[in-house]
């Protein structure tokens, strides 16, 4: 385990104050809740990957292993980068290979919707976007821990999701979002299914909105949705303290 000197940790502290100086002026990242299938079917990737490692990214020229010596514009376009082992490719098969090993990046700080709490070992899930042919993810974009996905998003990401995309959407709203006339006429020509996420999870866990026989979208109906079993898990991005299975 590294060691810190008294005069580091000072440095280190410094250098903390001053980010969070130059970013009291930003915005706390805040995302609204949204259906694991809207997140696949607005995402350019989505992967089940092992993280391998995590590193702070840096301007070239500079050193990352010397923050006392880093200006203060370097030190807040810092990225993190996880390096990833992918084991299923769910979406975007045309630019990530089961078995690569990509990285993915992110911004370093979470107050700029940067990504800090994936734990290397673990194998998540990982929703993101393709930009200048680099993987990239905000806090925003959809991520689990695999061990934490039910049966049904598994089955989602594997064929549901993917199939309804041009077909079906989601719209978010409810109780606490009353939904507006669009999306109240879309839900009448059949296209779209409603879905509160601040009083049910039980339609993100348990179903997916497809495209009946009819040919109006319905949410599936399955055994969980019917008898509401197992919907009472807190509405949250990513749990911290998951196990995994390999």
């Amino acid at each position: 385990m590294a060691t810190f000197s008294s005069s580091d940790v000072s440095g280190c502290l410094f250098l903390l104050m001053m980010i969070a100086s130059h970013l009291e002026h930003v915005a706390a990242c805040s995302c609204l809740p949204q259906h694991t299938q809207h997140h696949f079917c607005n995402s350019h990737f989505v992967i089940k990957a092992r993280i391998k490692s995590e590193k702070m990214l840096v301007k070239k020229g500079y050193d990352a292993h010397n923050l006392q010596k880093l200006p203060l514009p370097v030190l807040t376009s810092a990225q993190r980068s996880y390096k990833l082992w992918v084991r299923e490719v769910y979406k975007g098969h045309q630019f990530i290979a089961v078995g690569s090993h990509p990285e993915i990046v992110t911004s370093y700080y979470e107050s700029m919707c940067g990504v800090a709490d994936l734990e290397v070992g673990k194998t998540y899930v990982i929703m993101g976007l393709l930009t200048d042919t680099k993987l990239k993810f905000t806090n925003c974009n959809w991520r689990e821990p695999w061990s934490q996905l039910s049966k049904h998003q598994r089955r989602g990401l594997r064929y549901w999701y993917e199939k309804n995309c041009d077909s079906c959407q989601i719209d978010t709203c409810g109780k606490f979002s009353p939904c507006g006339q669009q999306e109240k006429e879309r839900a009448e020509q059949g296209d779209s299914c409603f879905w509160d996420p601040m009083t049910d999870q039980c339609h993100n866990l348990h179903s997916s909105c497809v495209r009946h026989d009819g040919g109006a979208c319905k949410w599936f109906q399955t055994h969980e949705l019917m008898t509401r079993h197992n919907c009472t898990r807190p509405i949250h991005k990513m749990p911290r303290h998951n196990h995994v299975i390999p």
